[in-house]
């Protein structure tokens, strides 16, 4: 990931429910993220990366 605060990410569409690991070892989960949302939050991290 490219990413040096994040270690990983996963999204659960059927509980619309995104968990965030950070490298520090904390997990922060985040209810009712739509679809579109979590597509934000996808296209915003690798944006920066897409050529």
């Amino acid at each position: 990931m490219p990413s040096t605060v994040i270690r990983l990410y996963e999204y659960l569409p059927e509980k619309e429910l995104l968990i965030i690991h950070f490298v520090t070892g904390k997990r922060y989960q985040y209810s009712g993220v739509t679809q579109s949302e979590y597509d934000g939050f996808y296209s915003s991290i690798f944006k920066r990366y897409h050529y």
